[in-house]
């Protein structure tokens, strides 16, 4: 009746168009340096881990996600199909 697009459906495509837009950036931005970067020295909490936001990319995009995420009118239909899940 509203005709308002679900806020859940929103956030995930904005998520996967960010991740393509990363990937796609040169090598020395910080953005790109943070998610290649992995904390050393501590430990993890008891229990499940937290979903990583990189885990949860190569859950629904594949492990060669960054391949795909090359070739924007690839990525927008992954990230499109995600979005709809």
């Amino acid at each position: 009746k509203t005709k308002m697009e679900n806020k859940g459906y929103i956030i995930k495509r904005a998520k996967m168009s960010y991740a393509g837009c990363m990937i796609r950036t040169e090598e020395g931005r910080w953005n790109k340096i943070l998610y290649k970067w992995t904390p050393y020295g501590t430990t993890r909490k008891r229990g499940r881990p937290r979903t990583r936001w990189r885990e949860e990319i190569v859950n629904n995009a594949g492990i060669l996600w960054v391949r795909s995420a090359q070739d924007r009118s690839t990525w927008s239909k992954i990230g499109e199909a995600y979005a709809q899940k």
